[in-house]
């Protein structure tokens, strides 16, 4: 279908390639040429298309009330230049790595989809979750319709994953272990009644409990939902790369031996060292370490063009 185009911003305003295919942020992203991303936000369908040195948002549906989504999706009120500069003058291996992890921005997610995404994501490759994040889309989403091939589905809602098939079905399906955790999540926010976005007004420590305390929720996951859904910009996810960077290049020596042994307080001391170093946004800082971490254990590039 032609569908209208709108301006969205400077291609060098977002690092499309990290941003949406490689930075382990979002798993519902679906790359269809080199220059275009066609996923589903705010329950609409939209692509991205870089071309000409800028990036436009297209979408049947495009409005006002879209484009404002989609800009407070990628956080564009937030002037990215001044806080690499920031970042670099307090830290000489972040502003190495700056010029080659250019605009990499943390994206502002729906925190239901995110929360099951990240269930999705433990001990798991990123090929993998997007599979299942897929899945659970189209076997308990609502369809939106087909673009270029591909057809498109919402986000379940919870009341759809609190089904007590859901589990034996997403085992079914090569979810593991993961199958029970999801389903009993959706479960737990019911009964809790628990609203999600409602933890995007409280501090960091309170929706870092709250949300360990849903069933598959560990102190890292919960961090990532936090950070890239929940408004915690300091939030810093703890892996086992981002301990051994906290050890070996920021020499932080509150930390165990090894990672096995890595207890709450000092999991919360590795975030807690790189929030003194960063300032109230180190979780999004934390997003350029953690690519270039990956590009030296993957494929990660710069693509600005």
């Amino acid at each position: 279908m032609t569908v209208p185009e709108v301006l969205l911003c400077e291609a060098t305003d977002i690092n499309l390639d990290i941003c949406l295919d490689k930075g382990g942020q979002s798993f519902t992203w679906i790359r269809i040429s080199d220059h275009q991303w066609l996923n589903v936000i705010n329950n609409k369908i939209v692509i991205l298309v870089r071309a000409n040195g800028k990036i436009y948002l297209q979408s049947s549906e495009t409005d006002q009330d879209l484009l404002d989504h989609v800009k407070d999706y990628f956080r564009l009120d937030y002037d990215l230049r001044t806080m690499y500069h920031q970042w670099s003058s307090v830290d000489d291996h972040f502003k190495s790595l700056a010029p080659e992890y250019p605009a990499i921005r943390l994206l502002r997610q729906d925190p239901v989809e995110t929360l099951f995404s990240f269930i999705c994501s433990q001990n798991n490759a990123i090929p993998r979750i997007t599979k299942m994040v897929q899945h659970l889309k189209v076997a308990y989403g609502e369809p939106l319709g087909e673009i270029h091939g591909v057809a498109l589905y919402a986000f379940p809602n919870i009341e759809r994953l609190a089904v007590e098939t859901v589990e034996r079905d997403l085992r079914d399906a090569g979810f593991g272990y993961r199958a029970k955790y999801i389903r009993d999540a959706a479960r737990h926010l019911i009964d809790t009644g628990l609203d999600l976005h409602s933890l995007r007004k409280e501090p960091y420590l309170t929706v870092h409990e709250r949300l360990v305390e849903i069933p598959g929720i560990g102190p890292k996951v919960a961090d990532c939902i936090a950070l890239m859904s929940l408004d915690q910009l300091g939030a810093v996810p703890v892996d086992t790369h981002i301990w051994q960077l906290a050890c070996k290049q920021y020499r932080f020596s509150g930390l165990p031996k090894a990672k096995s042994s890595m207890n709450k307080t000092a999991y919360h001391a590795v975030g807690g060292h790189f929030r003194e170093i960063f300032g109230d946004h180190a979780g999004w800082a934390h997003l350029v370490l953690f690519a270039a971490q990956s590009r030296a254990r993957g494929s990660l590039r710069k693509t600005l063009s």
